[in-house]
């Protein structure tokens, strides 16, 4: 396809292709290349699945998959909004006209994390509202460059007295995960630290998990006036992550940092299945042609991406003339038979180890009916 007029699109993308045979014709005038990213997901690059093209006699060939000149589909709203305002103790104005001076300044933070990237992120009201005290709150809402579209409100304090507000809360820092890429895991472990200058303990760890997440536990040691946090998640779904520490003091003085990762849920309910085609007397004898069944996935499943043949478990391939060098990730939802790659042989067997399943082709399955 020709290079896409924007580097990002906020739906699936369809190719529809012309089928030509000049002896007996095609079974089929155009054939359809259509890419599968889920809803709430984001797929910088991604595949139009591969097709199968027939002639009238039932000459079949491949078509595909294509993914060169292919926009990045952003099919997930922007997974952070927050302030540094959210939970924090602010002072009332002495003087009416603070309410338009710096200490009412509003500070609104948005993230498309590996998406399409903000176009706006607005806060209503766009100022603290510090004439009176008690709670108050203000929304933000950030809009992609696609148009997905979120909101969250957040609270505020207003003090009656400069000392109350002098708590500027914890200041966070969140280095790493542990898991992700090409790991057959549920659990994905936090690490991270924050310092408070007007230190108010005891704290309160909270995190907005860009996903499904269960068993999550934290705990907050102090190292040299440093408080170190760590955090372990069980995920129940796969997918790129994006989640929101909040750190709180005893008062309610709140900050935050960001992360992002991939999880891979080993999920057994995935079944690799594989045809293969005996050429008879051509050369290579024949192609094996592999398939995922994934009728029973409830979910959608994330596919690790890894280099074949490094006894990554996960995804692995061996055997064959042309196996591939790289499996491609993408999101797939249940169905009996999603094509995946196919492999030529002469002798021997090709074998796909995926999720902890495995698929053979060898000879004694082959049929001369392409596949």
């Amino acid at each position: 396809p020709p290079p896409p007029a924007t580097p990002w699109r906020a739906t699936n993308i369809t190719i529809t292709c012309a089928t030509n045979d000049p002896l007996s014709g095609t079974a089929a005038a155009t054939v359809d290349l259509v890419t599968n990213v889920a809803d709430g997901t984001v797929n910088a690059s991604p595949q139009a699945a591969r097709v199968r093209v027939c002639d009238i006699a039932n000459n079949c060939a491949y078509f595909g998959p294509i993914s060169a000149g292919l926009s990045g589909i952003d099919r997930q709203a922007p997974p952070v909004i927050n302030s540094p305002q959210s939970g924090a103790t602010v002072a009332m104005a002495e003087v009416p006209e603070e309410q338009d001076g710096p200490s009412a300044r509003l500070a609104a933070n948005c993230s498309d994390g590996l998406g399409s990237g903000i176009a706006s992120c607005i806060a209503v009201p766009d100022r603290l509202e510090i004439l009176t005290p008690g709670q108050k709150t203000f929304t933000i809402t950030a809009i992609d460059n696609v148009g997905n579209v979120r909101s969250e409100t957040f609270g505020y304090t207003v003090a009656d007295t400069v000392e109350a507000a002098e708590n500027s809360g914890p200041n966070v820092d969140i280095e790493r995960f542990i898991g992700g890429w090409g790991v057959p895991t549920r659990t994905a472990e936090l690490q991270g630290f924050f310092r408070d200058l007007t230190p108010i303990g005891p704290y309160t760890v909270t995190a907005n998990w860009g996903g499904i997440a269960s068993g999550e536990t934290f705990s907050v040691d102090e190292i040299a006036g440093t408080f170190r946090i760590s955090a372990t998640y069980a995920n129940s779904e796969s997918g790129i992550k994006t989640i929101v520490v909040t750190v709180c003091d005893a008062l309610g003085a709140c900050n935050g940092d960001i992360v992002s990762m991939a999880i891979n849920v080993n999920d057994a309910t995935i079944q690799p299945v594989v045809c293969v085609t005996d050429h008879g007397a051509a050369s290579p004898r024949y192609t094996a042609v592999f398939r995922y069944n994934t009728s029973a996935l409830a979910t959608t499943l994330y596919i690790p991406m890894s280099p074949t043949n490094t006894g990554l478990r996960a995804n692995r391939v061996t055997g064959g003339l042309n196996p591939p060098t790289t499996m491609y990730p993408f999101f797939v939802a249940g169905a009996a038979a999603v094509p995946a790659f196919q492999v030529d042989f002469n002798t021997g067997s090709v074998v796909w180890n995926i999720q902890g399943n495995r698929a053979t082709a060898n000879a004694a399955i082959a049929t001369a009916a392409p596949c």
